[in-house]
């Protein structure tokens, strides 16, 4: 596997392919030394949780260098006034749904430096420096390369199985795979600084923006009490700024005349000790596919949009994350290359919408139109009165947990249904009808309820003291597999069982304490839900189904080799059960980058054996070696939406009918 590219989305898809198992892997990059220069400042909570578990070493740096920020405010400037006006203050801490509460601002170099040394450390693996990529074509069985050593001035012949390109906007993988780049160019030139300011009104726990007539500053604050600055220029003022048609790096004294006229208030020669000072033009692109053959594309290789929000970087490491994972998976040769055709499906789609999302919101931002800035100093206030209900909205669009895999074709749902003699036997036999209408409420209405899908983010859950209990579950000399392979099986329960021991007995367990921290494993995970109290049954049912969960963990995690660690939700976990909208036995199966592949309600193996073969290409050797049947109801079949809809119909239709005839025979009795 090669990738091309030594910035943060290389890094990431490096450290997650070797997380995933990859042996051989190599990380080019065309530049001879590292730019120190600040670029992509801030990293959102997603980002960070991928990295928090996964990849600890980098979470753990970052977090102790950066400066935690979690508040956006937005100013008026009043020039005549010579001061700013606060127009909306947004405190996003703890809105992420997410156990990272804040965002980490800190320098792209840095960011670079902490992902480089874990590769190395870990893997052993460092980014081979001053090799360019000067040509490359997709053989069919593998890519074959021809890579320039600049510095040893070597030519190298290269054949790789899978290229993935991180090579940013001007990407060479994407000009030979001959794709069309579409969108626009915004015409303003854009100034950036990132050095020290005396004096500023703001204080360094806030990204803030000042809105005036002539334009915006922009400003995020960095580690050792510096500033990452950025003023937007329309053509007649960078003219007028640089002195010429022809944008250049600027000067500190023409930033310190910038900051005075957009940031009223501010003393003078208040920017001082520059890092770094730079200009650019945005662009609003997104290449047409992400991947041909065997090459793949991440970060602004395939999208790149206006800085607004700070998502770009923080969406190509997310890129790199999922083909990271997939490419582990096929190198491995646990599942088939047809995994990877899910790449494009998945990432393009939310690519789309950040590439719209941000270039809607900079025509907006930018826009040199004077009614239109009146209208923001207008509306804006109004905003800022609202700010806590807007916060709680706002919060997992930028910390970018909202985003999903729905129509994703590895996303897919099993439900299957009591019968509707069983139904009836509850409501008048038992006289229970609360329960079935619980259980075919739940099902009927998964349609239209706020729920945890297939292709959505796991949510995050506190878990019990009591979780993480290892106890031997399975009498393994009753299984036919364990006479022909052997697998160590844990078993983690939580809350209430009486069979759990105390917590001094758990030994490396006991430090899970989130649900994030038990689907962080280089494998899939199935997380495996007892019902909740007073839902659970002998029926075949929705609400309850007491298939024997311990069984099926160890039947999974033994079939699949270890590709799957299994945990049981205990009844007495009840945050979790609540996170996860469930009342009644079913079954997560979460992926690596901690998205939900597969749900089952009621938890049926033969349903997800089917899964991972068809949908996943999941090789089973256990199987294929002992040509194993698998348990009665493998022909069992997904239960269609529609035929949900008419059990669901027939249900009220009967009811309604002996509403009615009750209703006439007490008015005739």
């Amino acid at each position: 596997m090669l990738v091309i590219g030594g910035g943060p989305v290389g890094l990431m898809c490096a450290l997650e392919a070797k997380r995933m198992g990859v042996n051989d892997l190599r990380l080019v990059d065309k530049a001879t030394k590292q730019m120190e220069i600040c670029k992509a400042s801030t990293v959102w909570p997603r980002t960070l949780e991928l990295l928090k578990y996964a990849h600890p070493a980098v979470y753990t740096d970052m977090k102790d260098y950066a400066n935690k920020v979690a508040i956006l405010s937005i100013y008026r400037g009043k020039a005549k006034e010579n001061k700013t006006e606060l127009m909306a203050k947004i405190d996003l801490e703890g809105r992420f749904n997410s156990e990272v509460e804040t965002a980490f601002c800190l320098e792209q170099f840095m960011t670079e430096r902490f992902l480089s040394t874990d590769l190395e450390k870990r893997f052993g693996i460092s980014i081979e420096r001053g090799v360019a990529v000067k040509h490359f074509q997709d053989m069919g069985s593998y890519v074959r390369v021809e890579l320039h050593d600049a510095i040893n001035d070597v030519v190298e012949i290269v054949h790789t199985k899978y290229l993935v390109g991180c090579d940013g906007a001007h990407s060479f993988t994407r000009k030979n795979l001959n794709l069309h780049y579409p969108g626009e160019a915004f015409n303003k030139v854009f100034v950036i600084a990132h050095c020290k300011i005396d004096g500023l009104q703001f204080d360094n726990k806030q990204i803030w923006t000042v809105l005036n007539e002539d334009g915006i500053a922009f400003a995020a604050p960095m580690p050792n009490d510096t500033w990452e600055l950025i003023f937007d220029l329309s053509p007649e003022q960078a003219k007028v700024f640089f002195g010429s048609d022809k944008p250049r790096d600027p000067t500190i004294t023409e930033l310190n005349r910038l900051i005075m006229d957009r940031v009223p208030g501010t003393p003078a020669n208040a920017m001082h000790s520059p890092l770094w000072l730079g200009h650019f033009r945005i662009h609003s692109r997104q290449v047409e596919r992400y991947s041909v053959g065997r090459v793949f594309m991440c970060g602004d290789a395939c999208h790149i949009h206006s800085p607004a929000g700070g998502q770009g970087m923080n969406f190509g490491m997310q890129d790199a994350c999922n083909i990271g994972w997939k490419l582990g998976l096929v190198l491995r040769g646990t599942t088939s290359s047809h995994l990877l055709n899910s790449y494009h499906l998945e990432r393009w789609p939310v690519g789309r919408l950040l590439v719209l999302g941000t270039e809607t919101q900079s025509k907006i931002i930018f826009d040199p139109n004077p009614i239109v800035r009146q209208m923001q100093f207008l509306l804006l206030p109004i905003v800022g009165n609202h700010a806590s209900a807007l916060a709680s909205k706002a919060a997992p669009v930028i910390g970018e947990t909202i985003y999903s895999y729905r129509n994703s074709p590895l996303s897919v749902e099993h439900w299957c249904f009591e019968s509707l003699s069983y139904a009836f036997s509850n409501l008048f036999l038992r006289f229970d009808p609360e329960r079935v209408l619980q259980r075919r409420r739940t099902g009927i209405t998964r349609f239209i309820t706020n729920r945890l899908c297939a292709g959505d983010r796991i949510p995050d859950a506190a878990l019990s003291s009591s979780f993480g209990k290892e106890i031997d579950n399975i009498p393994r000399s009753k299984q036919r597999i364990a006479e022909q392979r052997t697998s160590k099986f844990r078993l983690l329960f939580g809350g209430e069982n009486p069979d759990v021991a105390d917590s001094e007995d758990v030994g490396n367990d006991v430090s899970i304490r989130t649900i994030h921290s038990l689907c962080s494993e280089a494998k899939l995970t199935a997380l495996l839900f007892e019902a909740a109290p007073g839902y659970g049954d002998s029926s075949f049912g929705h609400g309850g189904q007491e298939t024997d969960l311990k069984q099926v963990a160890w039947k999974l995690e033994t079939l699949t080799d270890g590709l799957i660690k299994a945990h049981v939700i205990g009844c007495g976990e009840r945050n979790t059960q609540r996170a996860f909208n469930v009342v009644g036995q079913c079954m997560y199966l979460v992926r690596p980058d901690g998205y939900v592949a597969f749900r089952s309600q009621p938890v049926d193996i033969n349903m997800i054996i089917r899964y991972l073969q068809s949908t996943m290409g999941v090789k089973i050797p256990m199987l294929q070696e002992d040509n194993m049947a698998l348990e009665d109801g493998l022909s069992s079949s997904h239960e269609s939406d529609l035929t949900t809809v008419i059990r669901m119909l027939g249900l009220v239709s009967v009811l309604l009918t002996s509403n009615i005839v009750m209703t006439w025979y007490t008015s005739n009795a």
